[in-house]
C-alpha cells in the first residue's frame, strides 16, 4: 500500500546526514502465512494490517491483523480480489486500498474500504483516471492521495498525475502532479501535514534519489534533501508524528538495506541501523502507537518471499522532537 509544478532541480540540494548507529532492530512474530511482497498496509485502533501482495508464485487476497502488545497475528476477511503494488491509507478508522496489479496482469483503478468494526470490505468510487500499479500515496487531514505509477511493462509508460480522495463525499479530484519525471515504485509517507515522495524508477529508466515534499494547502511540490547513496525503488516508509524512517529498497537488481530517519524541520537525514532481514525490497511497514514495524518483502536476487517481521528498537522514539 502517494501533486505539483514548482520545477526545482534536486541536485541543487546537499543532503544533511548525521550518524546514529546505536538504533537496533528487534525480532517480532513472523506472519503465520506465506511470505509476500507488494502488500498493502494500514493502521487502525493500534493494530497493523497487511493485505494482498504476491508470494513469488501467486497473487494474494488474504488479510492479517497484527497486535503489537500480544505480538500475534489474526486472519481477517479477505480483500474482494487479488492485488499487489498499489496504495493504501488509514482514514477516520477505515482502511483503503486502491490501484495495483492483478493475477491476470491487468491494472486496477478500484478503491475498496475496509471497516474493522464489521470486518467487511465495500467498493467505493474508482479512481477516475488511468488504471495503474506501482503508485505512491499518503493521507493528510482525512483525505487520501494517490499518484504516479505504471500502466505498461516494467519499463513504462509511467504516470506523473496525482489525485485526492474524500471519503466523506466518496469523490475524487485531481491535484498537481509530481514535478520533473514520471515514476513508479517510489516510496511515500506523510508527516507534519505534508506528503513526501522519494525515489522510484523514472521515465528515463533511472533509479532516482529525488525527494519531494507536497503541501496540500498550496497544492505545490518542492524538492528536499535526498537520502545519500544510490537511487532506489520500493523502500519501506514509517512516518512518526514529527519525522519518518525510510528503509531498504533495491537498485538495478540489488537489494539495499540501509535505513534513515528524516527530520522535515531540519530537512536532514540521520543514518540508523540497516534493516537486518533478507528482504529489503517491497516490504510491508506500519507505525503503531509510536512503534515502528517493517518486514515481509522480497530479496533481489534470488526472488523469494519472506515472512520475517522486525520492529525498529524503541531508541528511535527517544530522539528529541519539537
Amino acid at each position: 500500500m502517494r501533486a505539483l509544478l514548482n520545477l526545482v532541480i534536486s541536485g541543487l540540494f546537499a543532503a544533511q546526514v548525521f550518524s546514529q548507529p546505536a538504533f537496533q532492530w528487534e525480532q517480532r512474530a513472523s506472519l503465520p502465512a506465506q511470505g509476500r511482497w507488494g502488500a498493502y498496509t494500514f493502521e487502525m485502533d493500534g493494530y497493523g494490517y497487511v493485505a494482498g501482495g504476491h508470494d513469488g508464485s501467486n497473487y494474494r487476497r488474504d488479510v492479517w491483523r497484527y497486535d503489537p502488545n500480544a505480538d500475534t497475528w489474526q486472519q481477517m476477511a479477505n480483500m474482494p480480489g487479488v492485488r499487489r503494488h498499489g496504495t493504501s491509507w488509514s482514514i477516520n478508522g477505515k482502511g483503503y486500498v486502491t490501484c495495483g496489479q492483478s493475477a491476470t496482469s491487468t491494472f486496477s483503478d478500484l478503491l475498496w474500504e475496509y471497516d474493522p468494526g464489521t470486518d467487511t470490505w465495500t467498493e467505493k468510487e474508482p479512481l477516475p483516471a488511468m488504471a495503474r500499479y506501482g503508485t505512491h500515496g499518503f493521507s493528510i487531514n482525512g483525505l487520501g492521495y494517490v499518484g504516479g505509477g505504471n500502466y505498461g511493462t516494467s519499463s513504462g509508460p509511467f504516470l506523473a498525475d496525482m489525485w485526492r480522495y474524500d471519503p466523506t463525499s466518496d469523490q475524487w479530484s485531481q491535484v498537481a502532479g509530481i514535478p520533473i519525471l514520471a515514476r513508479y515504485g517510489a516510496t511515500s509517507f506523510s508527516t507534519v501535514g505534508k506528503g513526501y515522495v522519494y525515489g522510484g524508477l523514472n521515465s528515463s529508466l533511472e533509479f532516482t534519489n529525488q525527494f519531494w515534499e507536497y503541501d496540500p494547502g498550496s497544492n505545490t511540490w518542492v524538492a528536499r534533501n535526498t537520502i545519500p547513496g544510490p537511487g532506489r525503488s520500493w523502500s519501506m516508509s514509517m512516518p512518526l508524528a514529527y519525522d519518518a524512517v525510510v528503509s531498504g529498497g533495491a537498485e538495478n537488481g540489488v537489494s539495499i538495506y540501509d535505513s534513515y530517519r528524516y527530520d522535515p524541520v531540519a530537512n536532514g537525514w540521520t543514518i540508523i541501523a540497516a534493516y537486518p532481514g533478507l528482504s529489503g525490497w517491497s516490504g510491508a511497514s506500519f507505525v503503531l502507537n509510536g512503534r515502528i514495524f517493517g518486514g515481509l518483502g522480497r530479496t533481489i536476487y534470488p526472488t523469494s518471499g519472506h515472512h520475517v517481521d522486525r520492529e525498529l528498537g524503541s531508541r528511535i522514539l527517544q530522539c528529541p522532537h519539537r
